[in-house]
């Protein structure tokens, strides 16, 4: 594939910008991507082990990661403390996400972006999937309308969630 800039040189790099859901992908080559103003390049390259060192560090230097560490938090299953998952990286169980769900929420927020998935789903899945989030958001809806004492909306709402629901029965059982 070709550059999209310069339409001549073989693309080695993909940009996909997601904004207000509107995907957009651009493919460059390399001497344009160096000159996008998106990326930074250096030309050492990068030593992975100090990019994760020094994200972790910095992240671990705030204050309440720092009064955390005094009052030592431990996961009740495994018994892993929050200075444990701070010298390996690694969680012990399945209950240390629960655990020490306030203090991995900012790191995840900071890694990735966001502390929710908002990828691709596969196709065989897409259907599924988009159902069960249109009845959260009904679900929250409904709440609201209840909370707000607009009871007609919240039967509107019912009602929808309770065609959602027979929806994802059907598609469980094709």
């Amino acid at each position: 594939m070709k550059c999209n800039v310069c339409g001549q040189k073989e693309a080695n790099v993909k940009i996909v910008k997601v904004i207000n859901g509107e995907k957009t992908v651009i493919h460059l080559c390399e001497d344009c991507a160096k000159n996008h103003g998106d990326l930074t390049f250096n030309q050492q390259g990068f030593n992975l082990s100090n990019l994760i060192s020094d994200f972790f560090s910095s992240s671990f230097s705030t204050p309440q990661f720092n009064a955390l560490q005094n009052n030592e938090l431990k996961c009740s299953k495994c018994g892993l403390s929050w200075r444990g998952f701070q010298e390996h990286s690694r969680l012990g169980c399945s209950e240390c996400y629960n655990t020490f769900k306030d203090q991995l929420l900012p790191l995840i927020r900071r890694m990735h972006g966001n502390a929710l998935h908002q990828g691709q789903i596969p196709k065989t899945k897409q259907p599924d999937l988009l159902k069960k989030k249109q009845l959260k958001d009904k679900k929250i809806k409904l709440q609201e309308a209840i909370l707000e004492e607009r009871y007609e909306d919240a039967a509107k709402f019912r009602d929808e969630i309770k065609t959602i629901e027979h929806e994802i029965e059907g598609i469980k059982n094709e």
